[in-house]
């Protein structure tokens, strides 16, 4: 399939392995956007079709306290939403009003102002046959080609990967990607690098749960990757956010939410837009 960039959205491309937190990470991001009560997250006016997923499979399940469905393998769904920002409340100044929102940086042109945003969402099954045992070269990847397309679009790029999993297959599996990635930025016109963010999914199961200590943890267990990503002759603007989605009932079969925690989807949702050169 080849995708019909759109001048005025901003895509963003998520990576990792089946399971790994992808659409719980998105789902939790569209839900603090939603609970805003600064902004108010729209169809996106320029594709209003594409919202459908968000109401239907990502806000539902987490107000129902479940885990979003999981991506159909073989298939590229490009989920749109416009986040709208409100007008500013009486006795506030624009300053303060964009201190609260936090995500949203200078310059806006009015207060009405929709950014709009394209999530791709993607099978992990799909993105992890870019896992080819002992190699590390672009050639020997095995994506299907609406990967190629989507990353050839992308504003910016999320790795997700869940803190159990940390370790030498994941750096591997990582590596592999930059290493398909870049050649495909450049084919896409890409010129400067292009922001990356490690998220590290159900962060609350590292213990203490102590941010400082994760870059330090994460250049242990999988050097390549954190070197790399490091490198600023490679890349600009990286960050490592952890990432939860709050309490989980393990007891139930799926498991569920026992009460939601958006503190870190702000976070993401903060770096997103302040990466998108909205």
């Amino acid at each position: 399939m080849t995708i019909r960039r759109r001048e005025r959205t901003r895509y963003v491309f998520t990576f990792g392995r089946a399971r790994s937190g992808k659409s719980t990470l998105l789902a939790s991001v569209t839900q603090h956007i939603a609970s805003n009560r600064d902004v108010a997250l729209i169809r996106n006016p320029l594709r209003p079709d594409g919202y459908t997923i968000v109401n239907r499979d990502w806000l539902g399940a987490i107000r129902a306290k479940e885990f979003p469905p999981e991506s159909v393998s073989g298939e590229l769904v490009e989920v749109d939403i416009g986040i709208k920002l409100l007008a500013a409340p009486k006795r506030r100044s624009r300053r303060l009003l964009q201190r609260s929102i936090d995500f949203f940086r200078e310059p806006m042109n009015s207060y009405s102002s929709t950014t709009a945003l394209t999530l791709f969402e993607m099978a992990g099954e799909d993105l992890q046959q870019v896992e080819v045992s002992g190699h590390r070269h672009a050639k020997d990847a095995r994506f299907p080609e609406f990967v190629r397309d989507a990353l050839m679009v992308s504003h910016v790029v999320l790795i997700v990967v869940e803190r159990n999993r940390v370790g030498p297959k994941e750096d591997n599996l990582i590596m592999n990607f930059i290493d398909f990635m870049m050649p495909v930025l450049g084919e896409g016109g890409r010129v400067e690098p292009i922001p990356v963010a490690l998220v590290v999914s159900k962060f609350d199961q590292e213990a203490g749960g102590k941010v400082g200590a994760l870059e330090e943890f994460l250049f242990e267990h999988m050097p390549d990757t954190m070197s790399t990503l490091m490198d600023r002759d490679r890349f600009v603007n990286v960050a490592v956010l952890p990432f939860s989605v709050g309490d989980v009932n393990v007891d139930t079969s799926p498991h569920s939410i026992k009460r939601f925690d958006d503190r870190y989807a702000k976070s993401v949702v903060g770096w997103i837009y302040a990466n998108c050169d909205v």
